[in-house]
C-alpha cells in the first residue's frame, strides 16, 4: 500500500484526493497538512478521510507520518521549501505546477531531488489524457508532416466575478505569475510533449498581459487588496525550426481547454469538453483547402483486459505509483520542468517590458 501525505488542502488538493480514490492502484492518503486547521478539518470531512493524520507543519508530516510520498498542493511560494525538505529526507515528491516563483527556485528543487536520488514529478496532468497519447503518436508518425502552428487556449472563469474575494493566485509575490503559470504552463507543456519529436527549442517569445479587476476584497479581513498577478496573458512564440505557437489564457472567459495543431498535410483539434475524442483533417491534394474534419474516438485504455481510469489526475497517480513500485524515473521530472519555468520567466519578462524576448 502506497501511503500519501497531502501537503495543502485547498481546491487542487480536493482533485488530488478524488484522483487517489479512483486511480485503481493500492494507494491512500494517510496524512494531511495545512496551516489553516479549520480548512484542513473540513477537507478531511469532505474527502471522507476518516482517521487521517493531521499536521500544521509539513516538516512534522514528512518526519513523523510514515508517508511513502508527498503531494505538494500549497501556494506556489512554498513549493521549493517543501520539495527540498522532502528530498533531503528521502521522500518522493509530486509537486503541483508552476513549480516555483522562478527558474532559479526550480533548479534548486531539481538539484535537491537529484542529489537525494528520489523519484519526483511535476503535476502536468493534461498530458495524461488518453487522447494525447494518440495525438502524439500521429504527430511523431508524421501524419501532419511538418507542423506549422500550435495554438493552445485555456480559459478558466472561477475568479472572474468582480466581487470574488482575493486569494493567493492574485498576488505575484505568492504565485509568481497569474494565468501565465496557472493556465499557460499546461498548454505549453502539452506543446513541448506533443511536438517534441520534431520541434526543437523555442527561440523567441512575446507576451501581453492584463489585469481587469485591479482591486479585490480580502475574504478574511475585508480589506481591499491590489491585484498584482496577470489575469489574462496571450503569447506568441517560435521554435527554432520556425513552428509558431500561440497561447491564449484568461480568467474572464467561460472554461475551455483546446489545442489546435496545423501542418503541411492536415490538422488536429482537441477540446477538453469532448474528452475521449479529437478531430482530424488530412488534405487529399495540394488544392484541398476546404477539407472537413472527422471525429476520431479514443479507445479506453485497458490493463489485463479491464478498462483503467481515463481521468487525467487519476492517471497521474496511477503512473506515479507504478514508477515508485518499479523504481523508475517519473516524467516530467522537476529537472525537465526547469525549461518550462525558464520559458515562463521569459514570457513574464516580455509582458513586463512590452518587448519580444530572444532566448539563447
Amino acid at each position: 500500500m502506497l501511503n500519501i501525505g497531502m501537503i495543502g488542502t485547498g481546491l487542487i488538493a480536493r482533485y488530488h484526493a478524488q484522483a487517489v480514490k479512483i486511480c485503481g492502484m493500492p494507494c491512500r492518503i494517510t496524512a494531511i497538512c495545512d496551516i489553516d486547521e479549520g480548512k484542513m478539518e473540513q477537507y478531511a470531512a469532505d474527502m471522507e478521510l476518516g482517521d487521517v493524520q493531521k499536521y500544521t507543519d509539513y516538516r512534522q508530516l514528512i518526519d513523523q507520518s510514515g508517508a511513502d510520498m508527498v503531494s505538494v498542493c500549497t501556494s506556489n511560494d512554498a513549493h521549493k521549501e517543501i520539495t527540498v525538505y522532502a528530498a533531503n529526507k528521502g521522500i518522493p515528491v509530486l509537486c503541483e505546477k508552476p513549480l516555483g516563483l522562478n527558474a532559479g527556485e526550480v533548479r534548486t528543487m531539481a538539484k535537491a531531488c537529484e542529489e537525494a536520488g528520489i523519484i519526483n514529478m511535476t503535476g502536468f496532468t493534461y498530458r495524461r489524457i488518453p487522447a494525447m497519447d494518440m495525438i502524439k503518436k500521429l504527430i511523431d508518425d508524421q501524419i501532419l508532416g511538418r507542423v506549422y502552428h500550435y495554438k493552445g487556449r485555456f480559459y478558466a472563469d472561477r475568479l472572474a466575478p468582480a466581487g470574488a474575494p482575493a486569494e493567493w493566485r492574485h498576488f505575484e509575490e505568492i504565485a509568481g505569475s497569474g494565468v501565465l503559470g496557472d493556465l499557460a504552463s499546461h498548454t505549453l507543456d502539452m506543446a513541448l510533449y506533443l511536438l517534441g519529436g520534431q520541434c526543437s527549442k523555442i527561440k523567441d517569445v512575446y507576451a501581453d498581459a492584463s489585469i481587469f479587476v485591479p482591486h479585490r476584497k480580502d475574504g478574511k479581513t475585508g480589506e481591499m487588496k491590489t491585484v498584482t498577478a496577470d489575469e489574462t496573458c496571450n503569447i506568441i512564440a517560435h521554435f527554432e525550426d520556425g513552428t509558431e505557437m500561440v497561447l491564449e489564457n484568461s480568467r474572464y472567459a467561460p472554461f475551455e481547454v483546446e489545442i489546435h495543431i496545423s501542418g503541411e498535410k492536415g490538422a488536429i483539434k482537441y477540446n477538453l469538453s469532448r474528452y475521449d475524442e479529437f478531430e482530424l483533417m488530412l488534405y487529399e491534394s495540394v488544392a484541398d483547402y476546404f477539407k472537413t474534419y472527422r471525429t476520431i474516438k479514443v479507445r479506453v485504455p485497458e490493463e489485463n483486459g479491464r478498462p483503467v481510469p481515463t481521468d487525467r489526475m487519476a492517471r497521474q497517480y496511477r503512473y506515479m505509483a507504478e514508477c515508485l513500485k518499479n523504481r523508475q524515473e517519473a516524467h516530467p521530472t522537476i529537472r525537465e520542468t526547469v525549461y518550462i519555468q525558464e520559458l515562463l520567466d521569459a514570457m513574464k519578462a516580455s509582458y513586463k517590458s512590452e518587448k519580444k524576448i530572444y532566448l539563447e
